[in-house]
């Protein structure tokens, strides 16, 4: 199949890539929608882009990784490892960075 160039073809590459583009689309518009009027914080400021870069990121993470996942056809444990593992790492990542960063003067 390699040496046919039945992967890499350029229709492939354009499906992928067109693929991409409708992800990235999709998930524009809901994180739009969603955060629309951003997100008033206790205080009566607003969370702004980091807030909703960070939210939007889970999202993203997670289309790539099931991509990844979907077109695995042979699982092995580095999969299982990798794909998963990714999520949980950003999960648990961001549950100590949201625990840590306000105790830390590191940004307003």
């Amino acid at each position: 199949m390699g040496q046919q160039n039945q992967f890499f073809r350029m229709k492939v590459f354009i499906e992928w890539l067109l693929n991409a583009v409708y992800h990235s689309i999709i998930l524009y518009v809901f994180g739009e929608l969603i955060w629309h009027g951003d997100l008033i914080l206790e205080n009566g400021q607003i969370a702004g882009h980091w807030m909703w870069g960070t939210a939007l990121y889970a999202p993203v993470l997670l289309t790539v990784l099931g991509k990844a996942g979907l077109v695995t056809s042979n699982w092995t444990k580095y999969h299982v490892i990798a794909i998963p593992g990714s999520m949980a790492i950003w999960w648990i990542f961001i549950a100590v960075y949201g625990t840590v960063a306000p105790m830390i003067p590191f940004s307003p």
